[in-house]
């Protein structure tokens, strides 16, 4: 009976081998279902590729009757202040975000939906069976099933303000109703060069946003997104980023929805302001080579105050227009 809710008015369609890829028109409210890496090279075996996976997976939920679709994980890395073996100061890289390809399901208006939550619970315990003999796939410590850690999300290709346009949700001028607020920018357009879920990021000691998931009934992860956010927008303001262009201020600006929080610079009436390439470039990630000779995008990176990991910028920082909540 539950399978059988799952199912759409519409049929889905499912064919072996096709590849059903995210667009922006999916959404705006999502099931984050897998993200599948390749193996280290000790643990390679000749099962499928994380892609193959992916579309296996896929097919499977939608012959359940659920729209599933894949998008790619591009690989960031970026530069970190680390001491040597001589008490040296030097520069380290290592890799911030792994490259594979995620597994996205659901078109939901919002995750309080009663057919949202009840894919949720299925896709929790759904156990593909094309990964039940692979060797590659191991259990995640704490998961019951391979699927456990599914979780509601936003389509990860939309922008801040196409989200907002997306849905109308007086919830969000609420918790946009702080300190360096994107209500305050008055241009039409912005920059976002920091995007931030709150699972790579813990706050320091008492959270000054631990009040917007207790009062609003929202996730810890908005608190921690949030807390990172701000710090970030601090920094920018006060021209507190090392490096090129020490010490100097930006206008910076700060965005909530539910689940996530984002850090935007600048206020431009057009889209054609020079000031934006400028501030695309300073704050995207840079392309460079790797110790195997392969070409990595760094990308550019702020050490916040009694944090052991700095924080990263969006590798490729997006111009939007400013999100209009009232």
């Amino acid at each position: 009976m539950l399978v059988a809710s799952l199912v759409t008015a519409a049929p889905i369609d499912a064919t072996p081998g096709r590849q059903y890829k995210l667009t922006k028109e999916h959404g705006p409210w999502m099931i984050m279902v897998a993200s599948i890496h390749e193996p280290p090279a000790q643990r390679k075996h000749e099962g499928m590729s994380p892609q193959e996976a992916a579309d296996k997976l896929v097919y499977e939920l939608r012959k359940k009757g659920i729209p599933a679709y894949t998008y790619q994980v591009d690989e960031v890395s970026k530069d970190a202040d680390a001491v040597n073996r001589l008490g040296r100061q030097v520069k380290s890289s290592y890799r911030a975000q792994r490259s594979g390809i995620g597994v996205i399901a659901g078109n939901y208006r919002s995750p309080d939906e009663r057919v949202a939550k009840q894919t949720l619970d299925f896709i929790k315990d759904f156990v593909p069976t094309s990964w039940k003999n692979d060797a590659g796939f191991k259990p995640t410590k704490g998961q019951p099933n391979p699927l456990s850690g599914a979780f509601f999300t936003l389509n990860p290709l939309l922008t801040p303000e196409e989200i907002a346009r997306a849905k109308s949700d007086p919830l969000l001028v609420k918790i946009n109703n702080g300190e360096y607020s994107i209500m305050d920018n008055k241009g039409k357009y912005t920059l976002v060069v920091a995007t931030f879920t709150g699972k790579s990021q813990t706050a320091v000691g008492e959270s000054k946003f631990k009040k917007l998931t207790e009062s609003f009934k929202l996730t810890n992860s908005l608190g921690d997104a949030a807390e990172s956010a701000w710090m970030t927008a601090k920094m920018l303001r006060e021209g507190q980023v090392r490096g090129r262009n020490e010490g100097k201020k930006y206008d910076a600006f700060i965005f909530h929805d539910r689940y996530s929080s984002y850090v935007t610079v600048g206020s431009f009436d057009s889209s054609k302001d020079p000031r934006i390439e400028q501030y695309a470039q300073l704050f995207g990630a840079k392309y460079s080579t790797a110790a195997d000779g392969k070409q990595v995008m760094i990308g550019e990176s702020l050490q916040i105050p009694g944090r052991v990991m700095p924080l990263v910028f969006d590798p490729k920082p997006k111009l939007i227009e400013v999100p209009k909540l009232k």
